[in-house]
């Protein structure tokens, strides 16, 4: 969806994985605008423990929580937990096109 709303995409696997791509694209100058991150990823590190470890990292990019459950805490208080935005699931082409950022390489 990203890439038919003219957006460049990388995705990972995990949330491990999105650590070190952001990390090798900061270092070679070519810096994500924002990251879409999943809040639960079964067996691995989800959006909520890698937030602070990419601010840690200091990251440019815009943090966006992305989870199913509508009643999670850090859905309805994204910003205690150090996003700048939520992204509800099942998200379509609308509501992704209105995500608060723009010109980004997600």
């Amino acid at each position: 969806m990203l890439k038919k709303l003219g957006y460049e995409a990388e995705a990972v696997p995990d949330e491990a994985s999105a650590l070190h791509t952001d990390a090798e694209a900061c270092a070679a100058g070519h810096l994500f605008s924002a990251i879409i991150m999943d809040l639960t990823i079964p067996g691995g590190m989800g959006g909520q423990e890698a937030a602070p470890l990419l601010r840690e990292n200091h990251t440019p990019a815009q943090l966006i929580a992305s989870s199913g459950y509508a009643n999670d805490p850090v859905m309805a208080q994204y910003r205690s937990y150090q996003f700048d935005a939520v992204l509800a699931k099942l998200c379509h082409m609308g509501g992704l096109a209105a995500a608060p950022v723009t010109q980004c390489r997600f």
